[in-house]
């Protein structure tokens, strides 16, 4: 599939740009903050290199589905399960995937079927200990893979609502490798998620500049046209910001707010 191999060769993640090539990224997802903005292209690209025709797909605290626009825009189709604590998408069979839905902590989830990909994208934050996804290397498919997106451990203050809700067990690259390798996972391939520029983008508008100009939103425009109440006002503002922050970032690759892992089983 092209992508090199951390664990192989004993090097440290390296940013990879050509995530940025991709075009089957969420387009929902590019206004979000730039942390998600960098996390959501390097899904889409590792799923465009891996997954091709009919797939069984798990999304592992993927709460409101948004995963199956991805999918269905790579043109895949199959089945669809998603588990999550409160999620907000309901069963249903027919079309191009048969979804199932499944309320549930991780450390109780049973899955009755494997799986080509399990994509856990921002939730093992949560995750006190990786005992309670051990699961996850017993449902792989041969040849199967998951997808893990994982905050540093200097974000704290960057994301302290994030972290008031339970986000508190954050890795740093270093702890990767031998908190998967503690479930029979390997790392085949990670990437950096962030940089500088990125983090600080976050900072300055993704805080309290962004809780106000929602507020006057909600007061103001939100209450004359209805219609409107439900528009981000900062929508454009930070799409535009989020594709400078990202290119500003090639320029110097440091500071980075996190990672995307690939992950195979450690035979």
């Amino acid at each position: 599939m092209g992508l090199p191999s951390v664990a192989a060769r004993n090097e440290s993640a390296r940013y990879c740009w050509k995530i940025f090539n991709t075009e089957k990224v969420r387009k929902s997802e590019l206004a979000g903050t730039p942390y998600r903005y960098w996390s959501s292209f390097a899904i889409a690209y590792l799923l465009e290199q891996r997954l091709s025709g009919r797939i069984d797909f798990l999304d592992a605290g993927g709460r409101d589905g948004g995963t199956l626009e991805l999918l269905r825009g790579l043109g895949l189709r199959g089945t669809y399960t998603l588990v999550d604590l409160q999620p907000r998408l309901a069963s249903r069979s027919g079309g191009d995937f048969e979804i199932e839905v499944v309320q549930s902590p991780f450390r109780d989830f049973r899955p009755h079927r494997k799986f080509d990909a399990i994509l856990f994208q921002s939730c093992l934050e949560c995750v006190e200990s990786y005992a309670d996804i051990a699961w996850a290397r017993d449902c792989l498919k041969p040849g199967g893979f998951i997808l893990v997106t994982i905050a540093c451990k200097n974000t704290r203050r960057l994301y302290p609502g994030f972290w008031e809700q339970g986000g508190r067990h954050l890795l740093d690259e270093g702890d990767l490798a031998p908190a998967f390798a503690g479930i029979g996972l390997r790392i085949v391939w990670a990437c950096p998620l962030g940089g500088a520029m990125s983090r600080i983008s976050q900072f300055l508008l993704h805080t309290r500049f962004s809780d106000f100009v929602r507020r006057v939103h909600g007061a103001t425009a939100a209450k004359l046209f209805p219609g409107i109440a439900k528009i981000d006002p900062l929508a454009k503002l930070y799409r535009l910001v989020n594709l400078t922050s990202a290119r500003l970032d090639r320029l110097g690759p440091l500071w980075r707010i996190g990672h995307c892992i690939l992950l195979e089983i450690d035979e």
